[in-house]
Protein backbone atom coordinates (compact mmCIF):
# COMPACT_ATOMS: atom_id res chain seq x y z
CA UNK A 1 0.00 0.00 0.00
CA UNK A 2 2.48 2.52 0.71
CA UNK A 3 5.12 1.19 -1.77
CA UNK A 4 5.55 4.18 -3.50
CA UNK A 5 6.46 6.43 -0.19
CA UNK A 6 9.13 3.57 0.51
CA UNK A 7 10.38 3.93 -3.26
CA UNK A 8 11.31 7.63 -2.70
CA UNK A 9 12.66 6.96 1.01
CA UNK A 10 15.06 4.94 -0.41
CA UNK A 11 15.74 7.13 -3.29
CA UNK A 12 16.92 10.51 -1.00
CA UNK A 13 20.38 10.85 0.36
CA UNK A 14 19.16 13.72 2.98
CA UNK A 15 19.98 13.15 6.52
CA UNK A 16 16.85 13.33 8.47
CA UNK A 17 14.68 14.02 5.55
CA UNK A 18 12.02 11.77 6.93
CA UNK A 19 12.14 10.51 10.39
CA UNK A 20 10.42 7.17 11.27
CA UNK A 21 9.76 5.64 15.16
CA UNK A 22 8.35 2.30 13.76
CA UNK A 23 5.73 0.07 15.87
CA UNK A 24 5.64 -3.56 16.02
CA UNK A 25 2.22 -4.95 15.54
CA UNK A 26 1.96 -5.96 19.20
CA UNK A 27 2.73 -1.84 19.78
CA UNK A 28 -0.30 -1.31 17.45
CA UNK A 29 -2.69 -3.97 18.80
CA UNK A 30 -1.79 -2.38 22.50
CA UNK A 31 -2.96 1.21 20.78
CA UNK A 32 -5.80 -0.11 19.72
CA UNK A 33 -6.88 -1.84 23.04
CA UNK A 34 -5.52 1.96 24.76
CA UNK A 35 -8.36 3.36 22.64
CA UNK A 36 -11.20 1.12 22.50
CA UNK A 37 -11.55 0.72 18.86
CA UNK A 38 -10.16 -1.10 15.35
CA UNK A 39 -8.30 1.15 13.70
CA UNK A 40 -8.55 1.60 10.41
CA UNK A 41 -6.33 -0.78 8.25
CA UNK A 42 -4.47 1.64 6.63
CA UNK A 43 -3.04 3.44 9.48
CA UNK A 44 -2.61 0.03 11.46
CA UNK A 45 -0.45 -0.54 7.85
CA UNK A 46 1.29 2.40 8.14
CA UNK A 47 1.84 2.35 11.37
CA UNK A 48 3.89 -1.13 11.29
CA UNK A 49 5.51 -0.40 8.06
CA UNK A 50 6.72 3.49 9.09
CA UNK A 51 5.75 4.09 12.73
CA UNK A 52 5.41 7.85 13.78
CA UNK A 53 7.02 9.75 11.49
CA UNK A 54 7.74 13.58 10.54
CA UNK A 55 8.23 13.65 6.62
CA UNK A 56 9.46 16.08 4.03
CA UNK A 57 12.07 18.24 6.31
CA UNK A 58 11.43 22.06 5.89
CA UNK A 59 14.78 24.00 7.30
CA UNK A 60 14.01 23.15 11.34
CA UNK A 61 10.63 21.68 10.94
CA UNK A 62 8.54 18.87 8.90
CA UNK A 63 5.89 19.35 6.81
CA UNK A 64 3.57 16.28 7.31
CA UNK A 65 3.39 14.16 10.60
CA UNK A 66 1.71 11.19 11.50
CA UNK A 67 1.63 10.08 15.09
CA UNK A 68 -0.21 7.92 17.33
CA UNK A 69 -4.16 7.74 17.57
CA UNK A 70 -5.46 8.92 20.85
CA UNK A 71 -8.57 9.51 20.92
CA UNK A 72 -11.46 9.87 18.73
CA UNK A 73 -12.49 13.49 18.03
CA UNK A 74 -15.47 14.63 17.72
CA UNK A 75 -17.16 15.81 13.82
CA UNK A 76 -20.36 16.17 12.21
CA UNK A 77 -20.48 12.88 10.46
CA UNK A 78 -21.99 9.50 10.97
CA UNK A 79 -18.16 7.65 10.86
CA UNK A 80 -15.59 8.07 13.24
CA UNK A 81 -13.47 10.22 12.73
CA UNK A 82 -9.79 9.54 13.36
CA UNK A 83 -7.34 12.42 13.83
CA UNK A 84 -3.63 11.48 13.52
CA UNK A 85 -1.50 13.72 11.82
CA UNK A 86 -0.89 17.01 10.25
CA UNK A 87 0.48 18.97 7.15
CA UNK A 88 2.05 22.14 7.21
CA UNK A 89 0.30 24.57 4.57
CA UNK A 90 2.74 26.15 1.78
CA UNK A 91 2.25 30.18 2.68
Amino acid sequence: MFDWLSEEIGSINTNKFHVFKRLDRQAVKGLEKDVGSRLPDSYREFLSAFGQATLYRDGDGYLVGVYLFTEMLEVKSDAPFFGFGYEVAPV
